[in-house]
């Protein structure tokens, strides 16, 4: 049995901090821990006192921001190595526009990030940008790299047009990777890594990256600079995310809850990093949009939650999980550094959907 406090917490830290070892999971943990420990500086904030955290110091001394530190190089043309993604150095872009609010040194790199981006991956055929750098390749994982990094750098900047060409590009992204009669997405789409299925950790990303993006374009709205033309990409993005998780709970395993590492494939395990990070999604949206999330959903999250505190190992691992460098590996695996982060963004968006509830009733 695990509680939600602060030492019980730092158990499942530590063993997202011990295995991260990629590009990716530097910008994942970093992102929950600021979830977690910062809410006020997260994508979720209502808005961020900029002027206020410079002066407190959280832009220096926040969890999530001294760890991603330590990996964001200020000298190349990406935030940290990708190993060939385009878009997994851009996971730690947040965490770089934050610093940046403290300390200018970061600045010139963020804006290098952007341009390898934008200027320099391929695109593929209909103008989405690939995750690969080489080759126009789509991956499910990039909504959550790239784009809320992207959807945030607009806001700091008040760019109304940048803005607009994220969102533009969550659609793009989901023309391809959607598949259509289950509107769930498809892992990876392209030459050379090509994944038809319907992974439930790509699902997971997917959703998890809309809906931060989401938060950011709402966030438009506290600023004045919304426009009829966004809200009408936004009430667009919030039905793809709602798509990804009616499919998924939809496919859930009807006595655990738990979904498989395919989704709607009953020959494999039920595995946890695609499971806990829907449930986040829908504690997430059921405070950025709550009409889109039903009461069954819901219910399935809260299930979800309680059997990972109730079942997490004593040494904070979560499990089973997939291997996260093969996603076709029919062994579970006691821990990964993704479902770790992922257990993260479910306990703080948990915290934060309690807050709001308890909030709405006072009102």
């Amino acid at each position: 049995m695990i509680d939600e406090n602060a030492s019980e917490l730092d158990k499942i830290v530590q063993v997202a901090k011990e295995l991260a070892k990629h590009s990716w999971e530097y910008g994942a943990v970093s992102q929950a821990l600021v979830e977690v420990y910062n809410p006020e500086i997260s994508l979720f904030a209502d808005t961020i006192d900029f002027k206020t955290h410079r002066e407190s110091g959280v832009f220096k001394e926040a969890k999530g921001l001294v760890y991603a530190k330590q990996f964001i190089r200020l000298d190349q043309q990406t935030l940290v190595d990708g190993e060939g993604s385009a878009g997994d150095p851009a996971s730690l872009g947040i965490a770089a526009l934050l610093l940046s609010q403290s300390d200018s040194s970061y600045q010139a790199p963020i804006e290098r990030q952007v341009d390898a981006l934008l200027k320099s991956t391929p695109k593929y055929e209909n103008g989405a940008i690939s995750h690969r750098e080489n080759v126009a390749e789509l991956w499910s994982d990039f909504t959550y790299m790239a784009l809320p990094f992207l959807a945030f750098r607009a806001l700091l900047q008040d760019d109304v047009t940048s803005m607009h060409a994220v969102m533009k590009q969550c659609n793009l992204q989901r023309q391809v990777l959607q598949e259509p009669t289950s509107r769930l997405w498809q892992h990876i789409i392209g030459p050379e890594k090509e994944d038809r299925g319907l992974w439930s950790t790509g699902n997971g990303w997917a959703a998890a990256g809309l809906t931060r993006v989401l938060a950011v374009a709402k966030a438009f709205h506290h600023k004045a600079f919304a426009d009829a033309s966004l809200d009408i990409e936004v009430r667009a993005l919030e039905g793809a995310i709602s798509d990804i998780i009616k499919g998924a709970v939809a496919s859930a395993d009807r006595t655990s809850g738990v979904l498989r590492n395919y989704l709607g494939d009953d020959s494999w395990f039920g595995e946890m990093a695609g499971t806990v990070a829907i449930a986040s999604v829908i504690f997430r949206m059921a405070v950025v949009a709550l009409s889109r999330v039903s009461p069954d959903q819901l219910e399935w999250a809260l299930k979800i939650r309680q059997m990972v505190l109730d079942k997490v190992r004593c040494d904070g691992r979560v499990s089973p999980v997939v291997n996260p460098m093969n996603w076709h590996d029919r062994v579970p695996k006691s821990a990964s550094s993704e479902c770790q982060a992922f257990t993260l963004h479910m306990i703080a968006a948990h915290r934060d959907w309690k807050d709001e509830t308890l909030r709405l009733k006072v009102v």
